[in-house]
């Protein structure tokens, strides 16, 4: 393969990238705008969508720096689609607020872990999620603790790939 062939060939894998990751974008975005106002969601679910698209700032980035790169000029409780994405495409694309590692995943497992169960009690976790780091809410713990507990809601289990 010569050099231009290769660089068609990582263009075409950009643009498919590019593609993917507007697709995600705009599933989440879709999925929490609201019908009175389509085409724009509430700043409060702003939290929620970039967790979702494994994006993790802290409380104090998403007001001081996301908010004010993302809403429109006028004072509003909704952030545009068209402000939204390309922001959105840029932090996807430079990785920024990546999640921690799975060592210091595994090392916060263990803290909570006390009695080394492999496990944790939905209970412990709520109210860690709530009282320690980011506070979460409680639309955000619901959506977390169906995503990730067993079926009776009840465990966190650990499992190592």
């Amino acid at each position: 393969m010569d050099c231009d062939q290769l660089q068609k060939l990582q263009k075409s894998n950009q643009a498919r990238v590019e593609e993917y990751l507007k697709k995600q974008i705009s599933e989440i975005f879709q999925f929490a705008s609201e019908e009175v106002k389509k085409g724009y969601i509430r700043k409060v679910y702003i939290p929620i969508i970039l967790r979702f698209l494994v994006a993790f700032p802290s409380d104090a980035q998403i007001a001081e720096v996301i908010i004010p790169e993302i809403e429109d000029e006028e004072d509003s409780d909704y952030i545009s689609y068209t402000k939204f994405e390309p922001y959105m495409l840029k932090v996807m694309r430079e990785k920024e607020f990546e999640p921690d590692e799975p060592e210091i995943l595994m090392a916060a497992f263990k803290l909570l872990d006390v009695e080394e169960k492999s496990f944790i009690e939905l209970d412990i976790i709520k109210n860690t999620l709530q009282k320690n780091g980011i506070e979460f809410t409680n639309e955000e713990i619901n959506m977390f603790v169906k995503f990730a507990t067993n079926e009776d809601n009840e465990y966190l289990f650990l499992i190592i790939f």
